[in-house]
């Protein structure tokens, strides 16, 4: 991929966040291999000020290698179909790429909403296009509630399944089964999918997606996948983890691991995660898998439809307090 963004020099790209954070992996090892004032500028609070006072002369000769890279035309990428990890945007930014991030479905023929050129949100997916009119129906205390969407681009109904078609047309209104939010500014954040949403017996909703994004940020942990615990003795929220063996290793300075060492950098990785969360949303269980999770052509995780199913390359569980 790198050879034919250097050959094809493109101005735009559209991608997924798999693909962006990837190559922002590989982009950060390489700007931290840098020396002297340029290594400064590139990985400190020097990258902050060039995005913010938009020194574009002085980021395109410290970002020199990253221009290479992309062919040194590119003038913005366009991301969607999953969340993006918001440091992620940030740092794209910093480097002169804004990153636009957009929602929407095939049904929508496909963009709902997304930011702007001019006004690139790293947390957030923008407000509705134009012709586009969106309502939350059924919001919690919190705000989210599914998001509804009228307008010229919704589709007429599904192929010879008009069962399906009323499901989901409803009023002229299209339910997307997506969970969000929309801030004073009016720019909406999507915050989960209704059908994965976890209820506790005290009426509380956790969003998993909402957990395994703060998962998925440590870097002890390379994914996650967040699920009601059926197996525990009361309701509780339990976590499948992938964890980072390579980062777990330059943090231990060892070149192998055993189980407890991965056990032990994965709990507190969890520990850490749950002191910012409320205590009904707290991880109660964790389970080791050593094998990436299964996920769809668009590298979105494949949610088993009842609890933690297909346990293959995992560990026994382990009670995170």
């Amino acid at each position: 991929m790198s050879r034919d963004l250097t050959f094809y020099q493109p101005t735009v790209i559209t991608t997924v966040p798999l693909m962006l954070e990837k190559m922002h992996k590989r982009i950060m090892t390489r700007l931290s291999a840098l020396s002297g004032l340029k290594r400064s500028f590139a990985t400190g609070r020097m990258s902050f000020l060039m995005q913010r006072f938009e020194w574009k002369d002085l980021r395109k000769y410290v970002y020199s290698a990253v221009h290479e890279v992309f062919g040194g035309r590119l003038r913005m990428i366009i991301v969607g179909a999953a969340p993006l990890n918001p440091d992620v945007a940030k740092d794209f930014a910093s480097f002169g790429y804004p990153v636009i991030i957009g929602y929407g479905m095939t049904e929508c023929s496909p963009i709902i909403m997304c930011n702007s050129p001019e006004n690139p949100r790293p947390d957030g997916v923008g407000k509705p296009l134009d012709t586009v009119q969106v309502i939350l129906e059924n919001t919690d205390d919190s705000g989210a509630g599914e998001i509804c969407v009228k307008g010229p681009m919704v589709m007429l109904g599904y192929y010879k399944n008009k069962k399906a078609t009323q499901q989901a047309l409803q009023n002229g209104w299209l339910r997307t089964g997506d969970l969000g939010c929309c801030d004073s500014d009016g720019n909406y954040h999507i915050t989960g999918r209704s059908k994965n949403v976890i209820v506790t017996k005290g009426g509380k909703n956790i969003y998993p997606e909402e957990i395994e994004y703060y998962l998925n940020r440590d870097p002890m942990v390379l994914e996650s996948l967040i699920f009601n615990d059926s197996d525990a003795s009361d309701e509780s929220v339990a976590a499948t983890v992938v964890p980072d063996e390579e980062a777990i290793k330059e943090r231990l300075h060892k070149e192998k691991l055993t189980e407890d060492d991965i056990q032990s950098a994965v709990d507190e990785s969890v520990r850490r995660i749950n002191r910012r969360l409320p205590a009904y949303k707290a991880i109660r269980r964790v389970f080791i898998r050593k094998k990436a999770l299964d996920k769809n052509e668009l590298q979105k995780v494949r949610r088993p439809k009842r609890g933690r199913e297909s346990p293959e390359g995992e560990t026994n569980p382990d009670e995170t307090s």
